[in-house]
């Protein structure tokens, strides 16, 4: 999370904002190096009934992830790299949709995120999640060269 955001939730905290509240649950919070990276929602996890072991191991993976997108943001310029970075991501992703006992489906995988990528968002975002999507020709995270 930026500092910008965290000021912002401090603020509307203070301020008494009615949906962020001080007794929220740092348990959902997943923090890499001493900063909070996102928070799980814990809505969510109550209604798939996540365990504890479950919302550990859950954090553990978007901590992961959040390392590996970092690690494509500084390999912007290598294509065999950001290949394989993106393939561990599907697996991270797929891991995830595992522990949070949903159905395993890759139409849920917003690839078109991924550094790096140049296929085309704004028509993925408008196929998503029903598939169809599009994969630029030129694309250095998901066509290989020959």
């Amino acid at each position: 999370m930026s500092k910008q955001s965290e000021d912002f939730i401090e603020a509307m905290i203070r301020l008494g904002h009615p949906i962020i509240s001080k007794e929220r649950d740092a348990k959902f919070d997943v923090i890499v190096d001493g900063k909070i990276v996102t928070r799980l929602n814990s809505s969510l996890a109550n209604r798939q009934k996540c365990t504890d072991e479950e919302i550990e191991l859950i954090k553990g993976l978007h901590s992961i992830k959040y390392l590996n997108i970092q690690s494509a943001k500084n390999h912007l310029d290598n294509g065999v790299v950001l290949r394989a970075l993106s393939k561990i991501d599907t697996q991270i992703e797929f891991a995830l949709q595992r522990v949070w006992h949903f159905p395993l489906d890759q139409n849920f995988h917003r690839f078109w995120h991924f550094p790096g990528c140049t296929c085309p968002k704004m028509d993925n975002e408008d196929a998503y999640p029903h598939g169809y999507y599009t994969k630029a020709m030129d694309c250095p995270v998901h066509v290989e060269k020959s």
